[in-house]
């Protein structure tokens, strides 16, 4: 997998991490809301409840004191009055069922609500596990970034320290290579020097024209010993000057043969470097931009 290849699906991953964390935390507003409106509705159940205990303990105690002061003798007198609180009691006690039964209610709704309650209770505590969990996979991307980030500033320091020392090689080479073939083309310019001038002085004092002398005249042996000699030296002289020179030649070719080879390598080195270094600034910038984005 390319470098490019994980910044896209860390960056991915990142994207459905931080979605999830707001869904979460809406989530986590949402039940905030819930649970204030959970337990103002328990108060007002609970307050409730305490004033239908209330009223519930006042209907009793009054019951039980009109029980002991009525006997049966003032019933019977009082048929019509008691006839009309025993309506008056009954519609009392209807009410009072029906509260009864509206506080059996409320007690249901509030012990749905407290199961409700500890149910989101252990949701959101899950919840909040989860994105514990989110996170410290997150600071461990970013760390994981961080190092590569580290590392690839590291290779491009070191490509630049390369580079610079390579630079310096390539001119000291280019100054050695120029200063030698300039000792080189001094030396061959001195050579040719010496041989045009032991050509000029040696050959037209010694040469002999042959088309001047008769066939049948006498041969001069000191003479043409000399001339033969002389010949030779100068034949010698000019096979080795000629051998020199192509030794010299052949050297100049290889020199430039070499400087050319070192040459393409150095250039094909700092390309290699450059391209390099641009690949590693483009990694670096994208490490940044992640590392920015995470940063949000």
């Amino acid at each position: 997998m390319n470098v490019e290849d994980k910044y896209k699906l860390i960056k991915e991953k990142y994207k459905e991490i931080k979605e999830q964390n707001d869904i979460l935390k809406k989530a986590i507003i949402e039940y905030k809301k819930d649970l204030k409106e959970l337990e103002k509705k328990n108060d007002i159940l609970s307050n409730e409840k305490n004033q239908l205990q209330k009223n519930l303990t006042l209907l009793s105690t009054s019951l039980e004191e009109q029980k002991k002061k009525n006997s049966g003798w003032t019933n019977l007198m009082l048929l019509t009055k008691n006839s009309r609180e025993n309506i008056h009691k009954s519609v009392a006690f209807e009410e009072l069922e029906m509260k009864i039964k509206e506080n059996e209610t409320l007690h249901k709704n509030i012990e749905d609500l407290h199961q409700e309650k500890s149910y989101l209770k252990k949701e959101l505590e899950l919840l909040k596990k989860d994105h514990i969990e989110k996170i410290n996979e997150k600071e461990l991307t970013i760390g994981t970034l961080n190092d590569l980030v580290n590392s690839s500033h590291e290779k491009q320091i070191k490509a630049d320290e390369q580079y610079e020392e390579l630079k310096k090689l390539i001119e000291e080479n280019q100054k050695e290579y120029s200063q030698q073939i300039k000792k080189k083309d001094e030396s061959l310019d001195y050579i040719r020097n010496i041989s045009t001038m032991l050509h000029n002085k040696c050959y037209p004092k010694y040469m002999i024209n042959f088309d001047q002398i008769p066939f049948y005249q006498a041969y001069d042996t000191k003479g043409s010993y000399i001339q033969r000699e002389i010949l030779q030296n100068e034949e010698r002289l000019a096979n080795y000057l000629f051998s020199l020179i192509q030794k010299v030649v052949v050297y100049l070719k290889v020199c430039k043969e070499l400087f050319l080879f070192q040459k393409n390598n150095l250039d094909s080195m700092y390309n290699k470097m450059k391209k390099e270094k641009l690949e590693e600034q483009d990694k670096y910038s994208k490490m940044i931009d992640l590392k920015n984005i995470c940063d949000q």
